[in-house]
């Protein structure tokens, strides 16, 4: 499975971009369309879907029509910025991972 195939799965039908805007992405990621997906890739192809994202949520027209089925345009934003959320988490995540960090942060009220 080539990295641009891993990056569509991970955006998982998002419409609205081409393939060569994709490719862009991808190249600021140093990441390579055509390359054979191994999983020392994983955390810059999240950073990729995460750019996507962001730019998605950061184009106020992309927001102007967006009216599909039951899911109107709060619902659409409330559920874009959750993806954006939930990436951010991830990312995180396998970072710590990679490091194998066993420092925490604790926040106090």
């Amino acid at each position: 499975m080539t990295v641009l195939e891993v990056l569509k799965m991970e955006l998982k039908g998002l419409r609205g971009y081409e393939d060569n805007e994709l490719l862009v992405y991808l190249e600021n990621n140093d990441l390579a369309h055509s390359d054979k997906y191994n999983k020392s890739m994983r955390i810059q192809i999240l950073r990729t879907a995460l750019d996507v994202l962001s730019s998605m949520a950061n184009n106020q027209s992309y927001f102007a029509n967006k009216q599909h089925e039951d899911l109107n345009i709060s619902d659409f934003a409330t559920n874009l910025q959750n993806r954006i959320d939930q990436l951010t988490i991830q990312i995180r995540k396998l970072k710590a991972e990679q490091s194998n960090s066993s420092t925490f942060v604790m926040f106090r009220e």
